[in-house]
């Protein structure tokens, strides 16, 4: 497989890269909501759950 030259810099991107990156450039926000189990952290079948 051939790879491709490296552009130099500040040489335009290709149309598909301006593309990605204008749709990229557009802000999001994300809600997250968390439930935490009641003391967790000394709870032995929570920890194994957990992966401690």
């Amino acid at each position: 497989m051939r790879e491709a030259a490296a552009r130099p810099v500040g040489a335009p991107a290709p149309r598909q890269e301006r593309r990605h990156a204008a749709v990229a450039a557009h802000r999001h926000s994300l809600d997250l909501h968390v439930k935490v189990a009641k003391d967790w952290q000394r709870d032995p079948k929570q920890l194994r759950r957990l992966g401690f």
